[in-house]
């Protein structure tokens, strides 16, 4: 695609892809309500499971290792911080749109 082409196409695109998303965005809102609803109903009942449309809602313990900046701080010590941040620093190029 040329980029005349491409301008244009993007210009034309542009109110339907906000009023879309805008959209989106409700409805995104009224499913979060709904599946905090049907969370609490899970606890509070004690069941298992509720299947609603086809899909099945349950919660499931997992482990996680939660790494940060600040609890990598907090165990190790500062050479071994400055160490791990010049060698794990990296420059990226990033496209905006502003």
């Amino acid at each position: 695609m040329d980029i005349d082409t491409a301008k244009r196409l993007y210009i034309e695109l542009l109110p339907t892809l906000e009023s879309t998303s805008k959209e989106i965005k409700e409805l995104r809102k009224v499913e979060r309500r709904c599946k905090t609803a049907f969370k609490n109903h899970l606890k509070t009942s004690g069941n298992a499971t509720l299947t609603v449309g086809g899909k099945t809602f349950s919660f499931e313990k997992k482990e996680k290792c939660v790494v940060s900046m600040d609890r990598m701080e907090d165990a190790f010590a500062p050479n071994l911080i400055q160490q791990y941040k010049a060698t794990n620093t990296e420059e990226v190029e990033v496209f905006k749109c502003t």
